[in-house]
């Protein structure tokens, strides 16, 4: 009796480790054991193209978690980042998911940052755009 082998693969997509590096990020947020590396990770995946709703305003929801407890990483780790990544990340910033993060804090944690980047101006100007049409609602 001869039986076809056939092997089956589990492959993961994309999008799935998009969004299991989405979730290393948070946790790592929400113990405060952000490491330089996981923040690289997490960045890379906004060159990612997902149309999945739910991940994007995770990704969204993390990216402003970041910015508030990370500042100094984040836009140390941003300005190495391509042109592609940096574009992704101001768009999501101009484009806040939920009403209830405090804008105005992150603002002025990314000024004080100790970098002064042409990035960390682009950060500033999005968050300035944030601010404007968190005010115009």
């Amino acid at each position: 009796m001869l039986l076809s082998y056939m092997p089956c693969y589990s492959q993961k997509t994309e999008e799935d480790v998009c969004l299991s590096n989405i979730m290393k990020m948070n946790s790592d947020i929400q113990q405060g054991k952000v490491n330089t590396r996981h923040i690289k990770v997490f960045l890379d995946c906004f060159i990612d193209h997902t149309n999945n709703v739910e991940i994007l305003e995770f990704r969204n929801s993390v990216l402003f978690k970041l910015m508030e407890y990370c500042p100094e990483e984040f836009i140390c780790l941003m300005s190495k980042k391509n042109t592609d990544i940096l574009s992704n990340v101001c768009q999501n910033i101009e484009n806040p998911i939920h009403d209830n993060i405090n804008l105005y804090k992150i603002y002025n944690q990314i000024l004080i940052t100790s970098s002064d980047s042409d990035v960390k101006t682009e950060i500033l100007d999005s968050l300035k755009e944030a601010i404007a049409k968190n005010n115009s609602k």
